[in-house]
């Protein structure tokens, strides 16, 4: 689909609430959504990740990721975060402002 996040309307399929809270399952969303794609012509169609297959495997990629790293939310003691040594120094704050 072509969406934006940053559109001051809604342009979105508004369909994420649903799926987050169980109203629609993501497997038969998926497998309901190929048999639309297979109707249409494959040239017109979006593909992964920007595709709505495509956002349905990183949103299930996502939440995996969360349930099996620890400390996901977090940089310190995250596995698979980057660990930045960030400075809090004023004058070099200021230095830079």
């Amino acid at each position: 689909p072509k969406t934006s996040p940053n559109a001051i309307t809604v342009d979105t399929t508004g369909l994420s609430a649903y799926v987050k809270h169980g109203c629609i399952s993501p497997r038969r969303f998926y497998h309901e959504l190929s048999k639309v794609y297979a109707k249409c012509s494959a040239s017109k169609l979006s593909k992964p990740p920007v595709s709505l297959h495509g956002q349905l495997m990183w949103r299930d990629y996502n939440n995996l990721m969360a349930y099996t790293t620890p400390k996901f939310d977090q940089m310190l003691d995250n596995p698979v975060a980057r660990q930045i040594p960030w400075d809090d120094d004023p004058k070099i704050l200021d230095a830079w402002k």
